[in-house]
């Protein structure tokens, strides 16, 4: 599959069009989509599962309530 059969050359997460990889899950190997390099190893670093991307979430808010009100 090339980029541009998936859309255009923009990360899919924030935007970024620097270092744009095609990302793809590890268990099918299925396309999903356009990643910055960034986001996909976030990605890949949290699990690549949503329980941890919703683990990040709640620390962050935590701290942004105790600190930030």
């Amino acid at each position: 599959i090339t980029r541009d059969k998936i859309g255009p050359n923009v990360c899919m997460i924030c935007a970024s069009t620097k270092h744009i990889c095609i990302d793809h899950c590890h268990d099918t190997g299925a396309v999903r989509g356009l990643l910055c390099r960034s986001c996909n190893l976030g990605l890949g670093m949290l699990g690549d599962n949503i329980s941890g991307l919703q683990l990040a979430v709640k620390y962050l808010e935590t701290f942004l309530e105790k600190y930030h009100g």
